[in-house]
């Protein structure tokens, strides 16, 4: 963790030597974050303090404005969740190349060739469980367990996020281009048909199943470790798909690109 935060303070400091706008901003970095605030706010305090440099983040901007605004834009880096997006603004022109110290301590796969982008942090999908409700011997180990509708009768039930969730984009992504459409779209309905509650964000998910709720529920893996921070902490976590054979958990990173101009 380190390594990457200490490649985000370099990825700064270089973006704050950029020429800007006008003389009111020179100062200034100007941020543009998709991610939520609470993930990523105490980064840019740290880096505020260590460096003098003022940082205006505009929370909750997303890559659609990096695109509307691309010939005017104020922002100096956008945060995205996920590198779908910001490969997306990198291939279309939106996004700069840079040469960055350190850069080689992110592996090649999550960051762009040129440097545009890069991954900040990365987070797996998994369940988290009730260990009132079910036993880790009893709970599915992989998605495909997902397709079964067995799973409809266990104590309470599972729960999953909505469709829009931004996690669960890119999980469906994923297995799309594991198994492709077809089979996605019956998994969908699988687990549309047979989840005992569906949620809006993963968050509602891990509470839900912290106080017993539902048995179990697919999350991202730091939501378990949040509800271990909580009074109804008696939880577990599988990360799926781990035997042979198997496709492996499906990991999502969010990162920053550089924008243009």
């Amino acid at each position: 963790m380190k390594k990457i935060v200490s490649v985000l303070v370099v990825l700064l400091m270089v973006l704050s030597a950029c020429a800007t706008t006008n003389q009111e901003e020179s100062s200034n970095l100007i941020i543009y974050s998709n991610r939520n605030e609470r993930f990523v706010q105490n980064l840019l305090d740290k880096f505020e303090s260590e460096t003098g440099i003022t940082i205006q983040a505009l929370h909750g901007a997303n890559p659609l404005q990096v695109i509307e605004e691309s010939n005017n834009t104020r922002a100096d880096i956008f945060i995205s969740n996920d590198l779908g997006a910001l490969s997306y603004l990198e291939s279309n022109g939106y996004l700069a190349g840079a040469e960055l110290e350190g850069i080689d301590s992110i592996p090649e796969m999550f960051r762009a060739e040129n440097n545009a982008y890069m991954a900040i942090s990365l987070r797996a999908r998994g369940f988290i469980f009730n260990k009132d409700l079910i036993t880790r011997d009893q709970m599915p180990t992989s998605v495909v367990d997902l397709f079964d509708d067995k799973w409809a009768d266990v104590p309470n039930g599972f729960a999953i996020t909505r469709g829009g969730n931004g996690g669960m984009i890119g999980h469906i992504s994923a297995l799309r281009y594991e198994w492709g459409d077809q089979r996605t779209a019956q998994w969908i309905s699988a687990i549309e048909k047979n989840a005992a509650g569906i949620y809006q964000g993963h968050g509602d998910i891990r509470r839900a199943v912290g106080a017993g709720e539902h048995a179990f529920g697919l999350v991202n893996n730091y939501y378990f470790h949040q509800q271990l921070l909580e009074d109804n902490n008696n939880v577990g976590f599988i990360y799926l798909d781990q035997e042979e054979y198997q496709m492996g958990v499906i990991a999502n990173a969010a990162g920053i690109g550089l924008v243009n101009n």
